[in-house]
């Protein structure tokens, strides 16, 4: 299993070698824009190889479809089924 920390050392500070920032705000920067990436785009096989935005758009589509919308209530109304006395 890949870590989190391996992939960022990998892909972002090992994959270009001969580059060089030029301070921490630089790095700081980078390291935000690859962990955007990470979380937004990169494609996850433990999710059926698909991007963390799909996943939760597809999921959200099913749960919508499959969840019972409820009719809105009045505040204050009696039920029509009232126990009697």
């Amino acid at each position: 299993m890949e870590s989190t920390i391996g992939l960022y050392k990998t892909e972002l500070i090992d994959h270009d070698r001969t580059r060089s920032w030029t301070g921490r705000a630089e790095v700081e920067r980078d390291t935000a824009s690859w962990v955007h990436w990470y979380n937004t785009t990169r494609i996850h096989h433990s999710i059926d190889k698909m991007s963390p935005i799909e996943f939760e758009e597809l999921n959200s589509s099913l749960r919508a479809a499959t969840v019972p919308r409820r009719s809105p209530t009045r505040t204050g109304s009696l039920s029509a089924t009232r126990c009697e006395a």
